[in-house]
């Protein structure tokens, strides 16, 4: 279950127990409106279990705030690890 933790931000925990943050925020480096960096983080940075479920849940949240008209998505990846 995708739960609200603030206006960009969600959690989400797996059927193997493992809790995840996504979201977005704004960032303001770049443009004072509609540019927002996404992040995607766990508990435990350095365990992660392939779960496409994961990859199905990030593309919905991605799709969603894309209906927001006039946004510009900043992905900046901090680790080597594909969904």
């Amino acid at each position: 279950m995708l739960e609200s933790t603030g206006m960009y931000s969600f959690t989400f925990v797996t059927e193997q127990g493992k809790k995840y943050e996504i979201g977005f925020i704004q960032d303001l480096m770049i443009s004072d409106e509609g540019v927002y960096q996404f992040f995607i983080t766990t508990e435990d940075q350095f365990k992660t279990v392939l779960d496409k479920k994961i990859q199905q849940t990030v593309f919905v949240v991605i799709e969603e705030f894309f209906k927001n008209e006039g946004v510009v998505l900043d992905y900046i990846n901090t680790s080597l690890l594909l969904l």
